[in-house]
C-alpha cells in the first residue's frame, strides 16, 4: 500500500490515508485513516488528515469534529521538551483547521523557540503557515526545509494540497 515504510507498521496508515487525500481519493483516504484510528496509530495525525479530507469535500462540521479530537488525543503531551515538538505541530495544525489563528500562531511561536528542526518540523509548520494565510512565512520555513535533513522533495511539495497557492501562484 502507499505510504507504508515498514511492513507491518501501523503508523503506514497514516502515510497511505494522506498520500490518498492528495491524489484526490477523498474515500480512499477516509478509509484508510479511519484504520489508523482503529489501530490507535497517531491518532491526532489520522484526525487532523481527517479533518483536512472532510473539509475538501465540504464537509465543514465534521471536519470540526476531527480538528477537535486531534487537539483532544495531543491533551497528555508535555510541550515544554523539546522531544515532543513534532507532536506539537499538529497541535498548531489543527488550531489552524479549526481557524484559531491566534492559538495557532502562539503556537508555533512556542515550536520554533525550539531550534534547530528537522525538515518535517520544518514542512509542517510551512503547512500551518499556509492554512493560517501567512504564504510568506510559508515560504521561508518550506525553503529552510527543503535543505535540511528529512525535508520535502519538491514532487512532495507539488503534490501537497497544503502549497495550493504556491502552484496557483507560480
Amino acid at each position: 500500500e502507499l505510504g507504508c515504510k515498514y511492513k507491518g507498521d501501523p503508523n503506514c496508515f497514516t502515510d497511505a490515508g494522506f498520500l490518498h487525500f492528495m491524489l484526490g481519493h477523498y474515500d480512499k483516504a477516509r478509509s484508510i485513516l479511519k484504520q489508523a484510528l482503529e489501530e490507535n496509530a497517531l491518532p491526532f495525525v489520522a484526525h487532523y488528515y481527517l479533518g483536512l479530507v472532510e473539509s475538501a469535500c465540504g464537509n465543514e462540521e465534521e471536519a470540526r469534529v476531527h480538528y477537535l479530537e486531534s487537539l483532544a488525543a495531543l491533551k497528555d503531551y508535555d510541550f515544554t521538551h523539546s522531544e515532543n515538538v513534532p507532536m506539537q505541530v499538529y497541535l498548531a495544525l489543527s488550531q489552524a483547521g479549526l481557524e484559531l489563528v491566534v492559538e495557532a500562531r502562539a503556537t508555533l511561536a512556542e515550536i520554533d523557540a525550539h531550534h534547530p528542526h528537522d525538515g518535517e518540523v520544518l514542512r509542517n509548520m510551512a503547512r500551518c503557515y499556509m492554512l493560517i494565510g501567512d504564504q510568506v512565512e510559508a515560504e521561508r520555513l518550506l525553503e529552510l526545509a527543503r535543505g535540511t535533513k528529512g525535508g520535502p522533495t519538491d514532487k512532495e511539495i507539488a503534490l501537497d494540497p497544503h502549497f495550493t497557492a504556491f502552484k496557483n501562484s507560480a
